[in-house]
């Protein structure tokens, strides 16, 4: 094994009363023994050659040297790849010190969440609260504050620079496309983006979009692609392609685990089927697997959380979650199973290779910022006056999806943390 031997320019700067280093590494290596890389984190696959499938295929996506002997926490080593640029508060997060923490009201994020309103889904809670409630809504104002150490607050200029020149995709359910919208507008991004692409019928799908043009002379893309299970197969409508645009990424961020039933059924009319714990791990060992043998990159796996029963009735965060069992009435989701699967899919990713992104513990905590009774299906909207919708059909209660800005903007914080080198 080798072990990277280090030399760091180190700058310090405070930025939202938080002080945290930024240290250029510049490496070398020397020979170690087993015993000192025990517990050896790398990326999948970086020290095997891709498979017969995909030889001869040239990446050209800024990869740069993948880390083959980086220790995960390693002291100015960076913890997704060898050689990249580390920014640290003075208390970076190491062991999983982020997980355990308290949610602070926050009113200078109004600076960075300026985009409330924008799309039929993601902005539904913001149209509601300025045209039917003429409230404010407060659920995008809070920054998730760990009791063990400091996160660096988000910003363009952060995010981009972490990338480290990488083209980064998410694939997964609805979350993780309302998280990409979530952070294409904090990029900076304009107008109702969630409107024009998607994944439903008559929808083109995610286009690639350019991000961080500052930065790069080349800008980055960032692309979504819908697959529940994050299946190796295209079903239309339903379950995207991904696996053929994994070359053209250097970081994928994962995730599955909400859907019960397989969702091919409900788009095309056959019978549903319920997809078993045991069904759920084949899907995530099978991923894991092609993963592991045909990819080069970066995967972060970036873990559930279950909704919230009754989340209309909540405003503000909880300081410990919700009770179990969970009422009858909410029984169907099955979301007392998620547990479990962020356990079983986490082992298997681990395993292969992948860093987890844990946003289960702080999510818990956020009842408040559903789309709740706010959902589409509730109101017809002409303009700025809405019609609350009378028919049977018209009782959905979304306690699931967040609409943005919401807690789904603390997610990026801790991409941002981790791209960066601050969480360990």
């Amino acid at each position: 094994m080798r072990l990277l031997m280090l030399v760091l320019t180190v700058v310090s700067i405070t930025c939202f009363g938080v002080v945290f280093t930024t240290i250029q590494v510049h490496g070398s290596v020397r020979s170690t023994t087993t015993e000192e890389t025990t517990n050896t984190n790398i990326s999948i696959n970086a020290t095997k050659s891709l498979n017969s499938s995909l030889s001869g295929i040239s990446f050209s996506i800024g990869v740069g040297k993948l880390p083959t002997t980086l220790q995960r926490g390693s002291k100015g080593g960076h913890p997704l790849w060898e050689g990249g640029r580390v920014t640290q508060t003075q208390r970076p997060c190491v062991n999983d010190a982020h997980l355990k923490g308290s949610w602070i009201y926050d009113s200078d994020l109004i600076k960075l969440h300026n985009y409330d309103g924008l799309g039929t889904i993601p902005g539904c809670c913001g149209r509601a609260a300025k045209y039917i409630t003429n409230t404010t809504r407060t659920a995008g104002f809070y920054r998730w504050q760990p009791e063990g150490c400091d996160l660096i607050p988000f910003s363009e200029k952060e995010f981009c620079l972490g990338l480290n020149g990488r083209n980064i995709m998410f694939v997964g359910d609805s979350l993780n496309e309302l998280w990409h919208f979530s952070i294409l507008h904090a990029l900076g991004a304009q107008g109702n983006l969630s409107d024009a692409e998607g994944t439903s019928k008559g929808k083109p799908r995610c286009p690639k979009h350019p991000i961080c043009k500052k930065y790069y002379p080349k800008p980055l893309l960032l692309y979504h692609v819908t697959n529940h299970f994050l299946e190796l197969v295209h079903v239309k409508r339903v379950s995207r392609d991904w696996k053929d645009e994994i070359n053209n990424f250097g970081i994928i961020i994962m995730n599955s685990g909400s859907w019960m039933v397989n969702p091919v059924a409900l788009h095309h009319g056959s019978k549903v089927v319920e997809v078993t714990e045991n069904m759920f791990t084949a899907y995530m060992r099978r991923t894991a697997e092609f993963l592991r043998k045909n990819y080069n990159g970066v995967v972060v796996f970036r873990t559930n959380y279950a909704g919230h029963p009754e989340c209309q009735n909540y405003d503000k965060p909880l300081t410990e979650p919700l009770p179990r069992p969970y009422p009858k009435k909410w029984e169907k989701y099955n979301w007392e199973s998620i547990p479990s699967r962020n356990k079983r899919a986490t082992g298997i990713f681990k395993r292969a290779g992948a860093f987890i992104l844990n946003i289960e513990p702080m999510t818990s905590l956020r009842p408040d910022g559903h789309i709740s009774v706010w959902h589409p299906k509730n109101y017809l909207w002409k303009g700025t006056n809405a019609t609350k919708i009378t028919s049977d059909e018209a009782t959905a209660v979304d306690c699931l999806h967040y609409c943005v800005p919401g807690p789904m903007d603390a997610w990026s914080v801790l991409l941002l943390n981790l791209l960066v080198g601050n969480i360990l």
